[in-house]
């Protein structure tokens, strides 16, 4: 076997930028579409609050251009609808780099250089502003720099699962990753007599007992308990530039990190170690629309599997024996994106 390797996880998330109605006063407007290097210089919360990551890379897709006056440096405020955004965490899904949130009131305010010929822009500086609570309890300030660095690419689907059939090429497996007998299963409801969400289809995988004789919907077995559903290996083409994971779920356990935790986690074919992607801290029950998660993996990971194959694993551990009586976790509806 190879020797184990840490993977190490920045994020690929696709920016969504719509066009804005703005005149143009002189020159040519702007060509954003395409790829970003964007570097995550610092981020707070509110107005001087704590500061809680610094330079991070992330690669962003930004598919539709966006209006801005002016040619050379332009400065601008540009509201954003923002599909899946991912920020450092704060809660709701606490990932060890970002938390991923919907954020349509979010703003970019920034200065741009762009090609006083042809309009493209090619760098700029500024600062992200979104609220990260429905409630509008919490605002994520990040000041960012991006470069850009080429067409838009079209991405590829290389794997997904639905668990209609079941859990399909997925396998049960312990912490260490050997197969075992766990809570995991194919599942169709999250409570009696009631169906997961019209979202999820027919099945889902789920951790807990509901594919008992009597079906219990929670993962209460008198006793701590554990389990993994690990992958099957997902070859990564040459020339991929970006890797995204992403799937639905449901999940009710004990609120926080502490117990009933779920970690998303990965390794390239043949390492030994398990390097965690996320872990999720969300709380969406059965009556709730589920939790769309999207996970991205960074650039000396995907260089490392470029020509390679990796797994993937969903991993609960209730830690100890105590309020077992939650949900469970779901997942439903993986895929897996590459980026050339």
């Amino acid at each position: 076997m190879a020797p184990s390797r840490t993977l190490t996880t920045t994020a690929l998330s696709i920016l969504l930028v719509p066009a804005l109605a703005a005149a143009q006063p002189r020159g040519v407007p702007p060509a954003f579409g395409g790829l970003w290097e964007v570097k995550i210089k610092s981020t707070h919360f509110g107005s001087g609050g704590a500061k809680t990551v610094a330079n991070v890379t992330a690669l962003l897709e930004i598919v539709q251009p966006v209006a801005a006056e002016g040619k050379g440096l332009s400065i601008g405020t540009f509201p954003a609808a923002f599909g899946t955004v991912l920020f450092p965490a704060t809660s709701g899904n606490f990932f060890f780099d970002y938390l991923v949130t919907t954020a349509p009131g979010a703003t970019l305010t920034a200065t741009f250089k762009a090609n006083a010929t042809t309009g493209e822009v090619k760098s700029f500086k500024g600062n992200l502003t979104l609220d990260v609570f429905e409630d509008g309890g919490g605002v994520v300030v990040a000041a960012v720099k991006g470069k850009f660095l080429g067409a838009s690419p079209i991405s590829n689907s290389i794997f997904s699962a639905d668990f209609e059939a079941g859990i399909g090429g997925y396998t049960e497996t312990d912490f260490d990753g050997a197969p075992a007998a766990t809570l995991w299963h194919a599942e169709g409801f999250c409570a009696a007599a009631t169906a997961i969400p019209p979202g999820m289809g027919a099945g889902a995988a789920a951790y807990n007992r509901g594919d008992e004789g009597a079906p219990v919907y929670n993962f209460d077995t008198g006793a701590t308990n554990e389990g993994a559903l690990q992958s099957p290996a997902v070859a990564v083409p040459t020339g991929t530039k970006g890797l995204v994971l992403s799937f639905d779920t449901l999940r009710v356990g004990e609120e926080g990190a502490t117990f009933d935790q779920s970690f998303v986690e990965a390794r390239e074919v043949g390492d030994l170690g398990w390097a965690p992607l996320a872990q999720l801290i969300n709380q969406v029950g059965c009556g709730d629309d589920p939790d769309a998660i999207t996970l991205g993996f960074g650039k000396n990971t995907i260089s490392s599997l470029v020509g390679s194959s990796f797994e993937h694993r969903f991993r609960f551990d209730s830690i100890d024996d105590v309020s077992n009586n939650g949900l469970g976790w779901y997942v439903d509806n993986v895929e897996i994106l590459a980026f050339p």
